[in-house]
């Protein structure tokens, strides 16, 4: 764990926490010369904030008494997943988000330790922020808007999982991780980079969060759904009692991730027939682990089929 969270943070330094663009400093945060100033306000904008924030304090003091505390909203919700601490100040809801306090969270948020869960929230918060600074202020309701496109994103984690930006959850091991042409990669999958979840399978997404499609950029996914298939054909333990012609099992020792592992094996021994055929089609592939010949079917991308022979 400890090589995992040096990693991270490695990553976390030479990315910026993002990997759509390099770093961005607006001009209001810097000297005249050279390096980032203190995120001092302009004292209008501390006029204008104070006022404000009375006004927003006596709201919220209301509704709590009326209607019981005020939930987080989505963003605030993110940035909570991300590494905020409850003490931490929180942009106020009523004013727009400005490049100078997008600075602020930022420079605090760099400040927290960097887990493993709060990664992939860590990533999109920084996404979110990072526009504001090259963009210009934006308003809670855009901010929240803006959000949607982080439902269907996720990212590798240094440990070889894929988890979701939205909630840090993960939805399945790719594999462990390799220094290959100047990046961390697992199975087609890259370190610090944004996956999109296009109808079952992930694809890399450009700086505007749209899907890239060329070739084995398109990464393949084994998903619950496909799991649990292969699970009740071929496993003694979970079998629904369907057989075909040719019915095989796995050992009755073989654990969930015993059968997610082997699949990962037969995907990496086969991954330059994939990368000439992509995730178009339906094919098979053959490979041997642990001494046992499995067969691995994909359907557009999707892990469908996998027994073993």
């Amino acid at each position: 764990m400890r090589a995992e969270v040096l990693l991270l943070s490695a990553v976390l330094l030479v990315t910026g926490c993002v990997s759509t663009g390099p770093r961005y400093v607006h001009p209001s945060v810097l000297h005249q010369g050279s390096g980032v100033a203190p995120l001092r306000r302009h004292h209008a904008e501390r006029s204008l904030d104070t006022e404000a924030a009375r006004s927003t304090q006596a709201r919220v003091a209301e509704r709590t008494v009326t209607h019981g505390p005020v939930e987080a909203d989505a963003f605030e919700r993110l940035l909570a997943l991300a590494g905020l601490a409850p003490g931490d100040a929180l942009p106020l809801r009523a004013s727009a988000l400005t490049p100078t306090q997008a600075a602020r969270l930022l420079s605090v948020l760099l400040k927290k330790p960097v887990t493993l869960g709060n990664f992939p929230s860590r990533m999109g918060a920084s996404l979110l922020l990072r526009e504001v600074l090259e963009g210009g202020s934006v308003s809670r309701e855009e901010l929240l808007r803006r959000m949607t496109r982080l439902e269907r994103l996720a990212v590798l984690r240094p440990d070889g999982y894929l988890a979701w930006v939205i909630n840090g959850r993960t939805q399945q091991r790719v594999g462990p991780l390799e220094w290959k042409d100047g990046a961390f990669v697992a199975l087609g999958f890259e370190l610090g980079r944004f996956y999109v979840n296009t109808g079952g399978v992930f694809r890399p997404t450009d700086e505007q969060l749209q899907p890239v499609f060329n070739g084995f950029a398109e990464t393949f996914l084994l998903d619950k759904k496909g799991l649990q298939h292969i699970l009740e054909r071929h496993h003694p333990r979970y079998w629904d009692g369907t057989t075909k012609e040719a019915q095989s099992f796995f050992g009755a020792k073989m654990s969930f991730e015993d059968v997610s592992r082997a699949i990962e094996a037969v995907l990496q021994q086969n991954r330059e027939r994939m990368v000439g055929r992509g995730t178009r089609g339906m094919y098979q592939l053959r490979g041997t682990v642990d001494g046992v010949e499995y067969v691995l079917g994909l359907n557009q991308g999707r892990v469908g089929q996998f027994y073993p022979r």
